[in-house]
């Protein structure tokens, strides 16, 4: 009787311990689950930081060029404008030269004279 006593406690000692270990398996579970559903956003963040940072660079990379080309721009209009001016100068020299010496000879003398 009192070894069915001892044997019957011993039974449902493994029975809760049994219950207590499939608690504990679930809960295990759920953690595996949960730490692999957030290993899965930070490699979605991690991802979109790359994303956004490489974008960022391209962005760079266009801002720099877009300066280039307008540094080049303004080079190129800069020469043009100097191209025009010499050419104004060289046609106004040319017109003063041919009128000076058909309406005034003594013009070619100089200052002082």
């Amino acid at each position: 009787r009192e070894r069915n006593r001892v044997l019957e406690t011993a039974r449902k000692a493994v029975e809760k311990a049994q219950e207590l270990f499939s608690g504990l398996e679930k809960r295990a579970r759920q953690a595996v689950g949960l730490a692999r559903k957030i290993g899965q956003r930070m490699e979605r963040e991690r991802e979109a930081e790359r994303q956004r940072q490489e974008l960022a660079r391209q962005v760079e990379i266009r801002r720099q060029q877009d300066i280039r080309v307008a540094e080049e721009a303004r080079k190129a209009a800069e020469l043009e404008s100097q191209k025009q001016h010499q050419q104004v100068l060289k046609r106004s020299r040319s017109r003063t030269l041919s009128r000076g010496r058909s309406r005034d000879p003594s013009d070619d003398l100089g200052p002082g004279f």
